[in-house]
């Protein structure tokens, strides 16, 4: 579909048959002339020829000229991926488990490594909107879904480690929270993709752990996608408890017979979670790469859904082209003057 800038200039396309009227009649006498001066000649035949193809050139010349002034564009409508129309809700692991120390330096201890994920993250938003809760028993929305960014980092990086960490562990408390930020963030029109993002050593000590799986499912049958990303080591380790400014370990923490507590990952359950939920199982070997990775699977599955599309109308300027041939028909004109000269 073409369209105008400037259409009030089109007006001005009148003056073009009134020209081709007034230069046809005049080279129609000169040929009059010529045959009553030179009868029976060809070559002033020949030029009163080239003076028809130069008229009408030079008639094409202002056509295009005025059509340029018009400002023609050129309408398509097509579909534009939009990364606001992303929103991620990230579920942050804070049972006791979190607190083992299994996990590669900067990071102190799982708790620690979930959250420098986080903020490696936030590095790599561009529009998209993002919410944040904690988990271990229940869960608790921390950050509804927002684009201020600076401020989801500021919670973040705030987030008291002892004082966050809960006893008991359910993985379907934190989907649940994940599901509550993205339904309370739910855009009007529901274009947007909702990416739920769980951070866990993935031990789930609830009575019913296969709620976990049901909530996953059912987020991805609405449309949602569920990535679980594994946090801690294989091996099993002991949950230290330290002083409160952190710097030694006074203890372990032990179980109901004086035992002491020991934990590890759990791949097969946090594996089948993001299978249920339409996503992908991440363990991150740096934060900066597992961010990395997280944000591009995020991006090309969203495209590929196409749930974060939205149609918008692009326009592409004509009058660069009508200049040209403007400028081509005139030079043709001119040429054949010379020569007809």
């Amino acid at each position: 579909m073409i369209d105008f800038l400037h259409p009030g200039y089109l007006v001005l396309l009148v003056l073009v048959p009134l020209y081709l009227v007034v230069a046809v009649r005049q080279v129609r006498r000169r040929k009059l002339l010529a045959e009553k001066l030179f009868p029976g000649t060809g070559r002033e035949g020949r030029k009163i020829s080239r003076d028809f193809i130069g008229t009408f050139l030079f008639a094409l010349t202002g056509t295009c000229l005025i059509l340029a002034l018009a400002g023609p564009v050129h309408c398509r409508k097509q579909k534009v991926f939009k990364r606001q129309g992303l929103a991620i809700a990230v579920s942050v692991d804070v049972s006791k488990s979190m607190l083992a120390e299994d996990v590669p330096a900067p990071s102190r201890n799982r708790i620690d490594q979930a959250r420098h994920l986080v903020l490696e993250l936030l590095e790599r938003l561009d529009g998209e909107s993002i919410g944040v809760a904690v988990f271990a028993a229940a869960g608790l929305e921390l950050v509804p879904l927002t684009r201020d960014y600076g401020y989801c980092r500021y919670l973040v990086e705030n987030l008291d480690e002892m004082a966050a960490s809960a006893p008991g562990s359910r993985l379907a408390a934190g989907l649940e929270s994940g599901k509550n930020l993205l339904e309370a963030g739910r855009r009007p029109d529901n274009r947007s993709t909702g990416i739920v993002i769980l951070l866990s050593d993935g031990e789930d000590l609830g009575s019913d752990p296969g709620r976990a799986l049901e909530l996953a499912s059912r987020l991805h049958g609405e449309g949602n996608l569920v990535y679980t990303v594994g946090i801690g080591g294989e091996k099993p380790v002991l949950i230290p408890i330290r002083t409160p400014d952190g710097r030694e370990i006074i203890d372990y923490y032990r179980d109901r017979e004086n035992d002491f507590l020991t934990t590890s990952r759990q791949d097969r359950f946090l594996k089948e979670i993001a299978a249920a939920g339409g996503g992908e199982y991440l363990v991150p070997r740096s934060t900066s790469n597992t961010a990395a990775m997280l944000s591009r699977q995020i991006l090309n599955r969203a495209i590929a859904t196409g749930r974060a599309q939205v149609i918008e109308q692009t326009f592409r300027s004509l009058s660069p082209w009508f200049l040209i041939a403007a400028f081509l028909a005139f030079g043709a004109a001119v040429a054949g003057r010379e020569i007809s000269a």
